[in-house]
């Protein structure tokens, strides 16, 4: 993987389908309304053990001799539980002699596709459940010698987080999709940039070191959908991913780049039995 591609990437790959259930769906017009009306209670709404199909994926991807990656535990979600642990594992990159990129990312979620039960007449559904995300990055810049007059050279190290999850409506008996939207973002990045553009040398950075823990609920989202019949299949699609990335990177044309010192790492774990991701219920009104 080259990580230069890989970065510019990320922010498509987020937001993309992931596994093979999404790929024969096609996408529909929706409005959507996730501030508009509030969680409704459980009463007669569909609660755990949910039914349906589970499909994880994870993968790791490193370059050069400085980076590494490792995947703790992998992900998995239990619908008699409602409990899903996401991911729990590290990277870390440091400046390595032999390479101008040294760089990991580990990546892993799950897809839920949950079976809805009492459909008939539906315009709004509602997603309830919890998350936690507890992790941690930390970046030492180095030092960046630019030698040689290039017409342009950079060193760049960055170590960050993403935590994203996002709804869809299924019918599966029209094969038709509608965004429900969002239901979990957390991220945390620190970035440092030394940028050589051939008349003068440039800084920049982002972000600060240091722990990462957030807990929140989704219990509010919601979408108006169109009429929904009793014959037909529906199912309610949740996409939850996690990147952890660190890289450190040298790039010039002419000239000469020394990047040393550099070294980037992150840690993330979203456990299960609680601690990571639990859908609660489903609402439909």
């Amino acid at each position: 993987m080259n990580p230069r591609r890989a970065g510019a990437d990320r922010a498509a790959r987020r937001g993309g389908p992931v596994g093979p259930a999404l790929l024969l769906l096609a996408t529909a017009a929706l409005v959507i309304s996730s501030a508009a009306a509030s969680a409704v209670a459980p009463n007669g709404n569909q609660l755990r053990p949910f039914t349906g199909t589970v499909t994880p994926f994870d993968a790791i991807s490193t370059a050069g001799c400085g980076g590494k990656g490792k995947m703790f535990a992998a992900p998995s979600f239990s619908l008699t539980t409602g409990h899903g642990r996401l991911l729990n594992a590290s990277t870390s990159a440091r400046v390595c002699k032999a390479y101008s990129q040294d760089y990991a990312e580990v990546d892993g979620g799950f897809q839920l596709a949950i079976n809805l039960t009492t459909v008939k007449g539906t315009n709004r559904l509602y997603v309830n459940g919890s998350y936690a995300v507890n992790g941690s990055v930390a970046l030492t810049p180095g030092t960046c010698t630019i030698t040689g007059s290039p017409s342009y050279a950079d060193c760049q190290t960055e170590a960050s987080i993403v935590v994203f999850g996002y709804a869809d409506l299924v019918d599966v008996s029209t094969s038709r999709e509608y965004a429900l939207g969002p239901i979990v973002n957390v991220s945390k990045t620190v970035l440092n940039s030394t940028y050589w553009s051939g008349s003068g040398i440039s800084y920049s950075s982002a972000g600060t070191s240091g722990p990462l823990s957030v807990t929140g609920t989704f219990a509010r989202v919601a979408a108006v959908v169109p009429a929904m019949y009793k014959h037909d299949h529906y199912q309610l699609l949740l996409t939850i991913k996690a990147d952890t990335i660190a890289e450190v990177i040298t790039d010039h044309f002419g000239g000469r780049v020394t990047l040393t010192g550099a070294v980037a790492s992150t840690t993330l774990e979203m456990a299960g039995h609680g601690h990571g991701f639990t859908l609660t219920s489903i609402g439909e009104s």
